[in-house]
């Protein structure tokens, strides 16, 4: 069962750049003005990670019913046009999200790592322009990739080509039970899906007993949302743009919260508690855990996303940066962080 959600609205042009999709503001939103990082270059590299991930529509298959990729797709269209528009921008990166992907492969390369055996597949969940399954295949796995945007797909097949990568929705995988040694789903995938439970019923589906999966989400409460709270007090001083009724609301909801961005759907947000319920529902156990952008929301993201922002600035944020990094295993770090990284795995059958 999804969890009971509480929906806010936010503006998509002042919200934290955890929370929002940072190039659909240019796509949807003429008045936007996100700042983004020198364009990549064309072979995969830090400065090419993707930004945003996938945009999964619920299908008409039950939880149990063979994928059929015939079936999968014939998904509705609006997502996966909305991520086509950006697929040439998609790589595109604000020093936000260059952190966050700096870290989650730090920790992919450190809790997955090399395959252990020829022919041991990977699966990364939301793979948008391939970077994740680029990292997988260099680390010696048989990698494929999901996602529901042909146009980003494209892109990934320019990146990796011959690559396995199909078009489907993570609630809905086309491949058997048990299929993967991994499954790596990073991006903050379960927050832009309808059912976040049976995305993660699918993720552990696929796995063996004894799988692991990796998995990146959007957490709360953390830092910012405590800035969010703070601005809407003092009349939005710092551009949230969020009122204080839905910025409380947002801190003490104690079912799942959902933030809603005009013209892009709303967004999950999960506590600890309720990916853990949700990851034993799945079968899947979780083993380690990690907290990303904890130390860096000391100060308000609005403020540290500012175009051009003064050297001290910068400098502030490339310290907070690197303790942000040192620190993401800590208990204080995963309980007040942006990004909740969770690594679990595939309960194995009893005997």
């Amino acid at each position: 069962m999804r969890p009971s959600p509480s929906i806010i609205r936010c503006h998509t042009s002042n919200a934290s750049p955890s929370l929002r999709p940072w190039k659909a503001d240019c796509r949807m939103r003429a008045s936007s003005r996100p700042t983004v990082g020198p364009r990549p270059p064309s072979s995969p590299s830090l400065s090419s990670v993707s930004g945003t991930r996938i945009l999964p529509i619920s299908t008409s298959l039950s939880l149990t019913e063979p994928s059929s990729p015939a079936r999968l797709c014939r998904m509705p269209s609006a997502a996966a046009r909305l991520f086509d528009a950006m697929a040439d921008t998609y790589d595109e990166l604000e020093p936000w999200y260059e952190h966050l992907y700096a870290v989650l492969h730090t920790i992919l390369r450190d809790a997955v790592g090399s395959a252990p055996f020829a022919g041991a597949r990977a699966l990364d969940a939301g793979c948008g322009t391939g970077f994740q399954t680029a990292l997988l295949a260099a680390l010696g796995w048989r990698a494929h990739g999901v996602d529901v945007s042909a146009g980003l797909l494209r892109v990934a097949r320019q990146r990796l080509p011959g690559a396995a990568l199909s078009l489907a929705s993570v609630e809905a995988l086309p491949y058997p039970a048990g299929h993967f040694d991994v499954v790596v789903s990073c991006g903050s995938t379960l927050s832009f899906v309808d059912d976040p439970a049976r995305a993660l019923v699918e993720m552990g589906r696929v796995l063996r007993p004894g799988g692991r999966l990796l998995l990146d989400c959007e957490h709360r409460p953390s830092l910012d949302l405590l800035w969010t709270l703070g601005s809407a007090l003092t009349g939005d001083s710092l551009g949230y743009g969020v009122t204080p009724r839905e910025a409380w609301r947002a801190l003490n909801r104690r079912a799942g919260l959902r933030l809603a961005y005009p013209g892009y759907g709303p967004l999950w947000l999960f506590t600890g508690r309720e990916l853990r319920r949700m990851l034993a529902a799945a079968g899947l156990v979780p083993v380690r855990s990690w907290g990303v952008h904890a130390i860096t929301s000391l100060l308000p993201s609005t403020v540290l996303h500012r175009a051009d922002p003064p050297r001290p600035l910068a400098a502030v944020y490339r310290t907070l940066r690197r303790l942000d990094a040192a620190l993401a295993s800590t208990p204080p770090a995963r309980a007040l962080s942006n990004s909740l990284v969770i690594l679990a795995e595939r309960a194995q059958p009893s005997a």
